[in-house]
């Protein structure tokens, strides 16, 4: 209990000094408008620290569906958190480039502290505005990514093969049904002749996925549905070891009930008239010290055509970074999840950034390498933050031509 106490005081410390210096830093001695930065500020900072106790008191309970309120809460909370990190950045430049001016004789005007201190707590509401957009709609902003790739190896029946892709569902982090269903309905929309998911269909309990099943059942492909494991659904495993088999067991139920083919390890051949490409899938192998290691890319490559047109399921991007792109055996095309494009970050034509970029190498979109192309989705559902701010989910239609 000790323990469980410092460990909140720590943080909470942390922020309140955050609070301090951003009031300190935002406010000009004897402005009338010092009053208001005051309580407006306090008014967002309490409500921020009221949100995360009641948000984290209501994330302690199992319940599918999640309640909309809950997420609200800790969505509104962790916004909370990275404005004023944000802020204190800011400042934390302003102020450094004012000592230096005043070192140098050249003091800033009262006008012009003010009109920065102003501009910089405007960027604040902004971006505070802009997140709690990402907790409201953004996570259900399903957003289709056409991807056209052309092979010369790939067989001519499979000429404009229509493959989904979709990651990373973290069922248990929803709160609606209805708003999933949307993204379910634009994916069979899109006339998929095939059906990929590539992992995490949950956060570690695997009745998560319970609410949303006919919904998933509901998908429709005439090459088949076919999933691997993402590192998340090996996080609900009993220690008890005699335990393991049921649960695995009534996990596979899920995906069969689904329609679903989880290839674990394994390979399957996909057949159109004469013409036929391996479809293989590992379990999650990650470079992280704490994910899974499980996926056997030898093992699944076992009796699979060294000549033949094949394709990849593996959850986590690094296992092609360390593996896939290294192998004897061209693996033409491998799909993967996992980095969710950190749910934040700027996705345009012309700029693509998010901080995952400086975790994983290959974080989001096509990569290609010794003639092996690998590409990143960032995720059909939320997890941790429940939001999306720039990087929505994605619905990746890939079609592959000759």
């Amino acid at each position: 209990m000790l323990r469980q106490l410092f460990g909140l005081f720590i943080p909470l410390l942390l922020l309140l000094l955050l609070d301090i210096f951003i009031l300190k830093s935002g406010t000009i001695y004897g402005d009338p408008g010092d009053m208001v930065i005051y309580v407006v500020y306090g008014l967002i900072a309490m409500g921020g620290y009221i949100a995360a106790y009641l948000g984290l008191m209501s994330t302690q309970q199992r319940v599918y569906p999640r309640s909309p309120w809950t997420n609200f809460l800790s969505g509104f909370s962790f916004s909370v958190i990275v404005t004023k990190l944000f802020l204190f950045l800011l400042f934390l430049i302003y102020r450094g480039i004012a000592g230096l001016l005043f070192l140098l004789d050249h003091p800033l005007s009262v006008g012009a502290q003010y009109g920065i201190t102003v501009s910089i707590l405007i960027i604040g509401v902004v971006l505070l505005i802009y997140m709690m957009y990402g907790v409201i709609r953004g996570k259900y902003r399903y957003t289709v990514e056409p991807i056209e790739l052309r092979y010369a190896e790939l067989p001519e029946e499979f000429d404009g093969l229509r493959i989904v892709q979709i990651s990373d569902v973290h069922a248990g982090t929803w709160d609606d049904v209805d708003q999933v269903a949307k993204g379910i309905d634009k994916i069979n929309a899109l006339r998929p002749d095939l059906i990929l998911f590539t992992g995490d269909l949950v956060n570690s309990d695997q009745e998560e996925i319970a609410p949303y099943m006919h919904l998933f059942a509901g998908l429709s492909a005439p090459m088949g549905k076919y999933a691997v494991l993402g590192n998340h659904d090996y996080y609900g495993v009993p220690r008890d070891v005699s335990r393991q088999s049921a649960y695995w067991s009534r996990f596979q139920q899920k995906y069969d009930q689904m329609g679903f083919q989880l290839l674990l390890n394994e390979a399957t051949t996909l057949s159109k008239d004469n013409g036929q490409l391996y479809l293989l899938g590992v379990e999650n192998w990650g470079s992280g010290r704490y994910f899974p290691k499980r996926g056997d890319l030898d093992k699944t490559l076992y009796g699979v055509d060294e000549g033949g047109f094949k394709i990849l399921m593996s959850h986590d991007p690094s296992h092609w970074d360390v593996h896939v792109k290294k192998a004897t055996s061209r693996i033409h095309l491998t799909l993967s999840g996992h980095t969710h494009g950190m749910q934040f970050g700027i996705n345009t034509r012309w700029w693509r950034w998010s901080p995952i970029q400086y975790r994983y190498r290959q974080w989001m979109g096509l990569y290609e390498e010794n003639g092996r192309r690998l590409y990143v989705n960032r995720g059909f559902g939320i997890l941790g933050f429940p939001g999306r701010v720039g990087m929505y989910p994605e619905i990746t239609l890939l079609t592959l031509k000759k």
